[in-house]
């Protein structure tokens, strides 16, 4: 038996939509394993013990000092007194 009997024939004969779909098909599969094995190495490369430390960095923190910093190396930002 021909293998047109076990698939229809807009899966076997290439045609523009087929291919751009198989090629978007691809694509996603692409994607998705990339986004899984760079989920699975986020632990190994991101130290989440620092992430604790940061509400006690943000309190110690003089935010009128930045905004004054931030003004200086960007005089065309607009100051708000």
């Amino acid at each position: 038996m021909a293998i047109e009997a076990y698939f229809p024939e807009h899966l076997v004969y290439p045609q523009n939509e087929t291919l751009n779909v198989w090629t978007h098909l691809i694509g996603f599969f692409l994607f998705l394993f990339l986004t899984i094995y760079t989920a699975a190495r986020v632990p190994e490369v991101v130290a989440f013990n620092s992430l604790q430390r940061l509400p006690e960095l943000l309190k110690g923190a003089d935010l009128h000092k930045i905004q004054k910093e931030i003004l200086n190396c960007l005089p065309s930002l607009p100051k708000h007194d």
